[in-house]
């Protein structure tokens, strides 16, 4: 998603230090009413809610969120009438936490708070802000991950998943916007008032409300009513994404084996977010230069982008949204599994864009290999300990799940997310409940793999010896040349492709131990250990096993699985597993190679390695040798381009004439 446009924020923004106090679980909410009076023109806004609450133990105090909100008038009543309090509004603390203090101890039992309230417009992207375009004020929101408090008081936590009803009055010139439809709108006096739908249960991370003289587009084909909203003059650069949302939403509706969840399907493009996008119920949010295009400017990385970023957002109306974890700490698997939905759905959908090339776990074990850099699952205690290494648990997630799809089968996988979507539909639940259910439809001990990549740092580098009658695999950690950390274990699915009596196959071994071996049978021509290009690890075979792959490679293995081999010769280069001269050996048929795309990795890779490890004398014998071995590529394309011709290959010709 070329991760800058990976949809979600969490890549592009600063972290924060606001701890993360969990509330206690005495009393939770079952229902709220929000009801905001809001004006662009002017910095303040005012507004009231209802929250129905359950108590399950006597309690002095109710505590909720609420932050940069001055609480005014609030009330507490029981269904039985015996509790009528007028009460204090009680202090915030530094991460919004306010403690009511009751007059007196409550039982168990429903009963109602009322509170009215006022605040201040948020001028830096988070809670209830506003922003000017062109001389106009418009209102947006931004609640992940605890920011639902700076709108209006609430229990701004994932795990408290109910109803909203949210009422919005605004100026008559005003459109406002949330996340279900318009149920009726009253005008009176110059304002409107809009109360929307009730939502089905939602964490209040994923309400939305826009304000502001928009324009719009409606979204075709869509079995809900949905528009896309610009600020004003700029609706006419929302055709593009308005015409594929519908054709991205069935995909992933077929892939769920149920219907999107909610009533409407809106989105904004916003001038100002300092974010990718956010995956509100109903009202996504985009940074507007990501989701709008110029169709006279766009080409094909602009379109990928586009709609790579909204199938990651559409998958989290499903995963996220309708099944939503109980606590931040797996969020990244929200980010993982998101990441991963988008991938598959744009390559089955958009074969022309060819993002089967676009190795992500790659470019994450590049980060991961570092010894400073941090397991993605670990304990949360602040949004700082979220944003330390997010960015990593997008791809790195995204390839552990595809590694264990290629291991269970796409069948048991997909049927394994269907029956989970089935059992936890509106609820919340832990990475945990995915594990069982993945390990229920393939008799494969799913947790054990994702256990021990989630909970430790690094990967490992997996060795083959192919000397003997049985093919040994061994593991070690992955590290480059000169570094040092402690060692670790994985259990690792190994999918093995080789060629046995001229015949191609695949297997899987799981590498539970620190070695193992496996009987392959006899005649086995050579052994690419990572069929399909979706291990996340590394792989080490003998030299004289890797100069078999890298002449065999253009019609044995997929142009994935190539541009996998390149990514994998330069991390053993990296690491000291394989010499200079080796590597350029080993990648020297790769610049002839019929894929544009993997042409192009191959030469950026010679020129990097020419900065780094080639002395000055030596560099016009090297450019020598290239301006010979491209030769034939560029004989391939010709000079001229032609009229139909791939735009990798438009891109790739002014390399090879450089060259």
């Amino acid at each position: 998603m070329r991760l800058l446009l990976v949809p979600l924020f969490w890549l592009l923004a600063a972290p924060c230090a606001s701890a993360f106090e969990r509330l206690p679980a005495t009393v939770s909410p079952t229902h709220q009413s929000v009801d905001l009076h809001l004006d662009p023109s002017v910095d303040e806004f005012h507004g009231s809610t209802r929250i129905q609450l359950q108590v399950d133990a006597p309690t002095d105090a109710i505590s909720l969120h609420a932050r940069d909100l001055i609480l005014n008038a609030s009330r507490l009543t029981s269904t039985s009438d015996k509790v009528d309090f007028e009460l204090a509004p009680g202090e915030a603390d530094e991460a919004g936490r306010v403690d009511i203090a009751l007059p007196e101890q409550i039982g168990s039992g429903d009963y109602t708070l009322e509170i009215a309230f006022e605040g201040a417009y948020n001028r830096n992207s988070v809670g209830l802000y506003k922003t000017e375009e062109d001389g106009r004020p418009y209102l947006f929101t931004q609640f992940e991950m605890q920011d639902a408090r700076r709108a209006f008081p609430s229990f701004d936590e994932p795990v408290f998943k109910h109803p909203y009803q949210i009422t919005v009055s605004v100026p008559e010139a005003m459109t406002a916007v949330s996340n279900t439809p318009v149920k009726q709108s009253i005008r009176s006096e110059g304002w409107v008032t809009y109360t929307f739908m009730e939502t089905p249960p939602l964490s209040s991370y994923h309400l939305a409300v826009a304000v502001g003289p928009f324009d719009s587009l409606r979204i075709p084909d869509l079995t809900v009513p949905g528009h896309i909203y610009t600020t004003v003059g700029k609706s006419g650069l929302a055709a593009a994404p308005a015409k594929e949302t519908a054709r991205i939403l069935t995909a992933l509706e077929e892939y769920f084996g149920r219907p999107y969840p909610y009533r409407k399907l809106d989105f904004l493009a916003l001038p100002e977010f300092p974010f990718g996008a956010m995956e509100n119920v109903g009202a996504v949010t985009y940074r507007d230069d990501i989701l709008l295009l110029d169709p006279k400017r766009a080409g094909p990385t602009d379109v990928q982008s586009m709609v790579g970023v909204i199938a990651h957002e559409l998958a989290h109306m499903w995963y996220g949204n309708l099944v939503t974890m109980e606590w931040w700490n797996d969020l990244w698997l929200n980010e993982a599994f998101a990441t991963w939905m988008a991938s598959k759905i744009v390559k089955q959908e958009y074969p022309e864009l060819r993002s089967h090339l676009r190795l992500r776990s790659s470019y994450a074990m590049t980060v991961d290999a570092r010894p400073s850099t941090l397991p993605i699952r670990k304990p949360i205690a602040s949004e700082a300990d979220i944003m330390d290494g997010l960015g990593l648990a997008y791809s790195k997630g995204q390839g552990i799940l595809s590694m264990i799809e290629r291991w269970i089968g796409e069948e048991a996988f997909a049927n394994a997310i269907r029956d989970y979507m089935d059992r936890h539909a509106y609820g919340n639940t832990t990475a945990a409940d995915l594990w069982r259910a993945l390990s229920d439809h393939s008799d494969a001990d799913v947790g054990a793999v994702m256990g021990s990549f989630l909970d430790q740092s690094g990967f490992p580098l997996i060795r083959l010896d192919t000397s003997g009658d049985r093919l040994r695999l061994s593991q070690q950690r992955f590290l480059n040349e000169g570094v040092e950390a402690p060692a670790q274990q994985w259990v690792v699915p190994v999918s093995l492709k080789y060629e046995q009596d001229g015949e191609i196959k695949t297997r899987t071994v799981v590498l539970d131990d620190v070695q193992t071996s496996v009987d392959l049978g006899p005649n086995i021509g050579w052994v690419m250990p990572d069929a399909g290009a979706n291990g996340y690890y590394r792989w080490s075979v003998p030299e004289g096993d890797l100069r078999k792959l890298a002449r065999r490679a253009r019609n044995q293995l997929t142009d994935r699985e190539r541009r996998a081999l390149l990514a994998n010769l330069r991390a053993l280069l990296d690491a000291g597993e394989l010499s200079g001269d080796a590597f350029l050996a080993l990648i020297e048929p790769f610049v002839s190679d019929p894929t544009p795309e993997i042409v192009a990795s191959a030469l950026a890779e010679l020129d990097d390695v020419r900065t780094i490890m080639l002395p000055d004398e030596n560099d016009p014998r090297f450019k020598r040798w290239i301006a010979d071995i491209v030769a034939p590529a560029l004989d391939a394309i010709g000079l001229e381009p032609e009229e139909d011709e791939e735009v990798a290959v438009r891109n790739l010709r002014p390399t090879l004439v450089y060259y």
